[in-house]
């Protein structure tokens, strides 16, 4: 039977051994599999993105965008873990680098949830006072005979 959690998990010396040690073929079709889907993520996003630019909200639009990015690279730099993993390459195939991946996804999930929930929408009411005060200044052209 496969244990997909080895007891072996949670300790350090598994994590940061220096060599790379193979991966039983579950593992790379489980990794490749959510890596494939995170790419084409990004693609579907991307494509909702530039449909959206013609619509009025352009922080969803741009959010969308930057969201589109987090997963394009972060496939990529999987697919490239995956890669040097299962070729067994010393430095770059060792498991600590699957850490650092982790760490940089929540890290840059933060700042996308940041810029959605806070910053969106302060930018928007800004962008509403903005257009709340032009309505009532004179425009360019206008008031002069």
């Amino acid at each position: 039977m496969f244990m997909l959690i080895n007891p072996l998990f949670f300790k350090a010396s598994y994590w940061f051994h220096s060599s790379s040690v193979p991966m039983q073929p579950t593992v790379v079709q489980v990794l490749l599999t959510f890596f494939i889907l995170l790419f084409l993520l990004s693609v579907i996003i991307r494509i909702v993105a530039r449909r959206r630019r013609k619509e009025v909200d352009r922080y969803l639009t741009r959010t969308f965008r930057y969201f589109s990015s987090f997963c394009f690279v972060m496939s990529l730099f999987g697919f490239f873990l995956v890669f040097f993993t299962y070729e067994e390459v010393p430095f770059l195939g060792a498991r600590f680098w699957y850490l650092l991946w982790l760490f940089i996804a929540l890290v840059w999930l933060f700042f996308l949830w940041r810029y959605f929930f806070r910053i969106v929408p302060q930018k928007r009411s800004r962008s509403f006072e903005h257009k709340q005060k032009e309505k009532y200044l004179p425009k360019p052209g206008q008031g002069r005979h």
